[in-house]
């Protein structure tokens, strides 16, 4: 059993809009764009499509998240339904909607509901998990990771393997000291490296994934984009696994995917570098597809092993 908490959203991709659209009132080619095909609406959230994948791959999830009781969580609902994932709480309230605008470059822009926030402390004494995976989101702050280490204080009693993700939310708010105190009480902890470096202070992935292993978690993966990750544990030399290169103008959800395929891995037995490769494919498959998440399994991108 793998307990996910996190948030969840309806993102709406708009892909090849202009980059000069402006904000000029009336009907004109200032302010106008008509496109050429329509908006796809695909799972988003770091909680729910972590879930969505770990559930796809056959694994044992509850998630902690905030789905509304509206059209858009509905949508939520039946994709999670898809990849038989336990709510851990009915929906209630508005659903999370993230409306992306993906210029022919990539660049992205997006106008984000963020809707409720996730009640953390609902995670708290589920026992009957093997790992409990978190991940900030756009709307936290630092009294969010204070009950995210409650959280992992009593979920690590059970003898549940702890694995987080701040994200760059927390980059904002949360001090070096307070971090430390979540990170001791986790086994892996996973960001990028500009996310990571705001407490982990090392330029060298390799010596900041070494330098974080010092204050408490004994995993350590920072994600390096299009560069790939940088991987260390206790008692094993750190090392820089590279990814194929890829082009594409659609990384949306990339991280996420990439975590579902470490937290597989690692609750399937594999060593820590085999279950950074395992994330690698599946953020692969994500890329090429340019749906997140759900394109993992698309029928035209290459089944996953």
């Amino acid at each position: 059993m793998i307990h996910v908490a996190g948030n969840s959203v309806v993102d709406l991709l708009y892909k090849g809009v202009p980059n000069h659209l402006g904000a000029i009132d009336g009907w004109s080619a200032a302010n106008v764009c008509f496109m050429d095909r329509s908006p796809e609406a695909v799972l988003g959230g770091n909680g729910a499509s972590v879930a969505y994948l770990l559930g796809h791959l056959g694994n044992k999830v509850v998630l902690n998240t905030q789905i509304g009781v509206d059209v858009f969580g509905n949508l939520i609902q039946g994709w999670l339904d898809e990849a038989r994932v336990q709510l851990l709480r009915p929906p209630e309230g508005s659903t999370s909607v993230n409306t992306i605008l993906l210029d022919r470059d990539g660049t992205r822009r997006s106008i984000y509901f963020t809707g409720r926030k996730v009640d953390w402390e609902r995670s708290i004494n589920r026992g009957d998990a093997d790992w409990f995976y978190a991940s900030g989101y756009g709307q936290i702050d630092g009294e969010d990771l204070k009950k995210l280490v409650v959280v992992f204080d009593n979920l690590r009693s059970l003898g549940i393997s702890i694995m987080f993700d701040p994200g760059p939310w927390f980059m904002r708010t949360v001090e070096q000291p307070d971090m430390e105190s979540a990170w001791e009480l986790t086994d892996c902890i996973a960001g990028t490296k500009e996310e990571l470096q705001t407490w982990g202070g090392k330029e060298d992935p390799i010596a900041l994934a070494e330098n974080i292993l010092g204050m408490g978690p004994s995993k350590v993966v920072i994600k390096q984009g299009a560069e790939g990750v940088t991987v260390a544990e206790r008692g094993v030399p750190a090392v820089s696994l590279k990814t194929q290169s890829r082009h594409s103008v659609n990384t949306v959800g990339a991280g996420d995917t990439f975590n579902a395929g470490l937290i597989h891995g690692l609750i399937g037995g594999y060593r820590l570098r085999e279950a950074a490769q395992t994330g690698l494919k599946l953020a692969m498959k994500a890329v090429a597809s340019g749906r997140g998440a759900m394109g993992v399994f698309d029928s035209n991108v290459r089944p996953v092993d």
